[in-house]
Order: C-alpha cells, then structure tokens, then sequence
C-alpha cells in the first residue's frame, strides 16, 4: 500500500509541471451559440419576406467563428429565407453606411427597408456574455423586423392589478409588461386620462 500511495504520488509532479507548461483552459459553454432554439426556427421559417444578415468581423475573427455556425444552421433550416454574408466593415463603407455599422463587431439583420442590428463585441473573452444569450437576442430581433412593434394596452384606475402595486406584490404587473416588451409589444397603460370610457384605441393588439 506505501509503494502504492508513493508512486501514485509521484505521478502528480509531472502532471503538475506539465500543467504549468501548458497552461490552458476551455469554457465551453459559449459553444451552445451553434444551436438554433425551437421557438427561433419556427419564426424564422414564418418570415412574411427574405431577411438579409450581415457579420461585421475581420476574417480572422475568433467571435465570427463562434457566430457563423449558429447563422448557418439558421439560414438552411429557413428554406431560403435567411441568407448570411461576413462582411468587413472598413471594407464595404457603402453597406455600413446603409445599415449605420460603424465598426465590426455587430450583427446586422435587414429586411425590405427595415434594419436591425445588435452588438457581439470583437473580443472573444468579452463576448462570450453574449454569445451565451445569442438565440435569444435574435429572436428578439427577428421579432422586431417580421411584425413591426405592437401596442398592448392595460387597463388603469378601476382597481386592477398594475406595474406601481406596494401592498400587494402578487397584483405586481411588472414581469407581465417586460414579458409582452420582450416580444416587441409597446405598452402603455390605458384609464379615463387615456380615454377607456370612450374606445379602445385603433393602434390597439392587445
């Protein structure tokens, strides 16, 4: 057993040097950017029109490598209606200029005469917080150019539950209203002020 434990012992000398030689780690959690959500291709394939993307990163780009696959697998599964291009900025100024890119490192998704871009950042290390959220920013985006903000109305001044509640924090409609933001909807609370004893207003979706 003493033979044992010596030689078991040392075998972490080496493994300790070679450890400090070649220091290395992997954070592989910001690799799940590669998968495209249910709820994001089930938009994608019911896009009402084609919708352009554009990467703005260098060719050398560690971030545009973790990028490119998740757009890719987004593109094919849409049956035609993405396509995606990597673009230099310094390189094309006339598009950047078109789309306001004024550097890499921002993704750029246009539609007809709609554009919506968001940034990534070009330093992997500091990118990888939003490559972690990655599918759910450009869900967010696609909503954005596929149905335009929406307006949500809710009702004030007769007793309901609202986004100002103390007393009562379960009648608190704050995550309810961040919900609806989250799927591009513009919210706005609707009492006598606003007109709710006469109709409910035209730009009205929910």
């Amino acid at each position: 057993s003493g033979v044992t434990t010596a030689l078991a012992i040392s075998l972490l000398f080496p493994l300790v040097y070679l450890g400090n030689q070649y220091d290395a780690e992997w954070d592989v959690a910001y690799f799940r950017t590669t998968r495209v959500g249910g709820s994001t291709l089930a938009l994608a394939r019911s896009l009402p029109e084609p919708v352009e993307v554009f990467l703005f990163y260098a060719p050398a780009s560690e971030v545009k490598e973790q990028l490119l696959p998740y757009f890719d697998a987004l593109a094919e599964e849409s049956g035609g209606l993405i396509t995606v291009q990597v673009v230099d900025q310094p390189v094309v100024p006339t598009l950047a200029e078109e789309l306001k890119v004024r550097d890499n490192g921002y993704v750029a998704m246009r539609q007809g005469e709609v554009v919506e871009k968001f940034k990534v950042g070009t330093d992997i290390d500091r990118a990888r917080r939003e490559l972690k959220k990655l599918d759910s920013t450009v869900q967010k985006t696609m909503l954005k150019i596929a149905r335009g903000q929406r307006v949500a109305y809710i009702m004030t001044g007769h007793g309901e539950a609202s986004d100002r509640e103390k007393e009562q924090p379960l009648r608190k409609t704050r995550l309810f209203k961040k919900l609806l933001e989250s799927q591009n909807y513009k919210v706005e609370n609707f009492g006598l002020t606003e007109g709710s004893a006469n109709a409910v207003p035209d730009d009205a979706a929910l």
